[in-house]
């Protein structure tokens, strides 16, 4: 086992695969963080060998002009919704839940991205 940042970490290798589930990607914050992490999962793999990312779409297209808000889950016990400032790519995820009659809240800052996107 080996434990390290992920964009930058050595491991044994050579392997088939390196994958990246549920979003990871997004905790890297910065465009440089996030191609050094690129690069890391390339001088992993070895000759055919693959590189998966799982990372959600951003409801960028659901924002009205001018809003940089998107709520992504309503219901009575949890409120979601993702706060966007385009230009430096930053979505802060905020969350409120209702847990035994007591508010409870997270946020999360991460660096959107999708294909195609730098």
């Amino acid at each position: 086992m080996t434990e390290g940042d992920f964009a930058t970490t050595r491991a044994d290798g050579p392997v088939n695969l390196v994958y990246l589930l549920r979003n990871t990607i997004t905790n890297l914050t910065t465009q440089d963080e996030q191609v050094a992490c690129f690069r890391d999962a390339a001088a992993h793999l070895e000759p055919g060998g693959r590189f998966v990312v799982e990372v959600y779409v951003p409801e960028l297209r659901r924002l009205p002009p001018g809003q940089t808000v998107h709520p992504f889950t309503v219901t009575p016990e949890h409120l979601g919704f993702e706060e966007y400032d385009l230009a430096s790519r930053i979505a802060v995820s905020h969350h409120y839940w209702v847990v035994d009659g007591r508010l409870e809240t997270y946020s999360s800052r991460h660096r959107h991205v999708w294909p195609g996107a730098a």
